[in-house]
């Protein structure tokens, strides 16, 4: 059988962020952490603020070279205390499998490295830079991977990192004892992954095996156009059995119940309050790794974070506020880094719900809403109007998804669609109450809607969709403002009616978009959103193992049109934006949009 060879110095996996306009439930449980997940370009040979404003379209390419141009760009001067003080939010856990939230990801970026590594570049490319393994290669069928990891990757204890510890941590992943959050991310993927995780085959049939130290064979169910971008997705790491043996439950707990292969390890965790990183001395790379220490501090009010990064206790943080933009910007001392996420944000409706099993009635609180005004009204244009579903800077192959499927914008079409049929969403959420037998004045109905945290700025999203749904639908909603895992939970047990929850993009591809919404294997399936369509699964599966992006890019968007107009399982709202306001003395610190920043290459210089 003939073998396609990608070896570390001839390829590597780009995404290029090149045109105009800017992609789980949404994987965080801090919505004020610093650490989004955005690609950074900064200018820092400028005396005053420089604000970097990239619109990006994310695409993929593959004939470069197999590392950025930051590892031959050693630094001239340094400052000679190297450390940075960030923000975060307490991680649920450090063990990578148990763990399918943005704050925990983070936290695990910098203190383990996969077969692959993610890496942002000044240029605004993200390089997929070769990480514990320094080759790999690809049969004609796009359905085994090999991979030969090098043999100077080291543990933090000086232990050899090995295609065992890669084996097994994804194995524990399917593990259906270990409970995996992100499981499903991998289970249609690896050959027999889905059977052994619902008990139907043992371990040895699953299509991972480490066929020495140093070669890690995976063998797939079907050709997965996007698998090497999970090489470096965070449950994708490796793991040490003899460690996980030794605490049991306690792994990942504790600063002392973790082991890292990455640029830094755990010194400290104080719950509640901070995490400190070092340097680890056994990094295979540590020449390159230049911050010697890293604080993350814990810091709950708004205010008491903006005051910080005022007063240089904190080097770098995410703002929103208009008010302390124009403090910051002020101040002359910050690079300012402005882009679209590769985010949507979205109401989730549940289709078995007294009323929102109706598909009419699903239409109405969609169409009630004029995603222009909500941009304008609540986020004072820090967002781009919801009216689509994949984030407009995800690309496909080499191009632009949006661009590529002729920019359809469903959630507009329903919009006016509506208004052009019924006059008025109200009309066809009466239509709808109508057929379902129910009381048919709408304020009677009884609606509830819940919002993840208790902040200002939830609240008054809260406000708004009250209002919005009063004047257009003639229902008073009831706002809940709920912490993150009640909500999760909640959505879980399928208690909702409508949720404001969102999704971040885990990879370049539209896949990252649709897969988790499969009746049957997705994240959220019928179980949690009452709602199965058997076209929608075939497309899903069908997307998913082809190669053709020309084909791969019509499934996906008819899968769009399905979620958002025709069954309106979805009402997206916003793709947000965000601004980061980052000290000047801050050299080659690039966040990625996709993937989690290890911190490698990054310094200081005139602190």
């Amino acid at each position: 059988m003939k073998l396609k060879k990608f070896s570390a110095i001839m390829l590597a996996l780009v995404l290029v962020f090149s045109m105009a306009l800017a992609a789980c439930g949404e994987k965080s449980n801090e919505e004020t952490k610093e650490n989004e997940k955005v690609t950074t370009e900064q200018k820092n040979e400028t005396e005053e603020n420089e604000e970097v404003v990239v619109d990006e379209v994310a695409q993929v390419e593959t004939d470069v070279a197999g590392f950025s141009n930051l590892r031959d760009q050693k630094p001239e001067k340094m400052d000679s205390d190297q450390y940075l003080n960030l923000l975060a939010g307490e991680p649920e856990s450090l063990d990578t499998t148990r763990t399918s939230v943005d704050t925990s990801w983070f936290a695990q970026g910098p203190l383990f490295e996969g077969l692959t590594r993610i890496q942002g570049t000044e240029s605004g490319s993200d390089v997929v830079e070769p990480g514990v393994a320094e080759s790999w290669e690809v049969n004609d069928e796009g359905t085994v991977y090999t991979f030969h990891l090098r043999d100077n990757a080291k543990w933090q204890d000086g232990k050899n990192v090995t295609a065992y510890d890669f084996e097994y941590a994804w194995e524990r992943i399917l593990n259906p004892e270990t409970g995996s959050p992100y499981a499903w991310l991998i289970t249609p993927i690896f050959k027999n992954a889905g059977a052994y995780n619902n008990g139907e085959v043992g371990v040895e049939e699953v299509g991972i095996e480490a066929k020495d130290e140093y070669t890690l064979v995976c063998t797939l169910e079907k050709p997965t156009p996007y698998f090497m971008q999970l090489t470096y997705f965070p449950t994708m790491k490796p793991l040490r059995k003899d460690v996980i043996d030794k605490w049991q439950e306690a792994y990942g707990a504790e600063a002392e119940h973790i082991i890292a292969n990455g640029p830094y390890i755990v010194s400290d965790w104080i719950h509640r309050g901070k995490i400190v990183y070092e340097k680890n001395p056994n990094y295979w790379d540590a020449e390159n790794v230049y911050i010697e220490k890293m604080t993350w501090n814990m810091i709950d009010d708004r205010g008491a974070r903006m005051q910080s990064l005022m007063a240089g206790d904190i080097d770098s943080a995410r703002v929103e506020d208009a008010e302390w933009k124009m403090q910051f910007d002020s101040m002359g001392e910050f690079n300012v880094i402005s882009r679209g996420t590769i985010n949507s944000g979205y109401h989730l409706i549940n289709c078995a719900d007294r009323y929102f099993k109706s598909e009419k009635i699903r239409k109405a609180f969609s169409a009630a809403i004029d995603r222009d005004d909500y941009v304008d009204t609540v986020t004072n244009g820090t967002a781009y109007p919801g009216w689509w579903y994949v984030p407009n800077n995800l690309g496909i192959g080499s191009e632009n998804f949006a661009n590529k499927t002729g920019n359809k914008n469903y959630v507009r079409k329903l919009y006016d669609d509506v208004r052009a049929e019924y006059n008025s969403p109200k009309e066809l959420l009466i239509a709808g109450l109508k057929e379902l037998g129910e009381d048919e004045d709408p304020a009677n109905m009884d609606v509830t809607m819940q919002f993840r945290g208790t902040s200002e700025a939830v609240k008054q999203r809260g406000e708004y969709y009250q209002q919005i749904f009063k004047e257009e639908l003639g229902v008073t909603i009831k706002v809940s403002l709920l912490q993150y895992n009640i909500v999760y939970a909640n959505i879980d047990s399928r208690d909702y009616q409508i949720c404001d929850v969102g999704w971040n993009g885990d990879y370049n591809d539209p896949h990252t978009m649709f897969e988790f919404w499969h009746s049957k294997e997705g994240y959220y399936d019928e179980s949690k959103t009452g709602w199965s369509n058997p076209e929608y699964d075939g497309i899903i599966e069908e997307a998913g193992s082809i190669l053709d992006n020309d084909k791969r890019a019509e499934l996906y968007d008819r899968a769009e049109e399905i979620l958002v107009y025709e069954d309106c399982v979805i009402a997206p709202y916003e793709q947000p934006q965000r601004s980061t306001y980052r000290r000047m003395y801050i050299k080659n610190l690039y966040n990625t949009a996709f993937g989690t920043p290890d911190y490698k290459y990054v310094y200081t210089e005139g602190r």
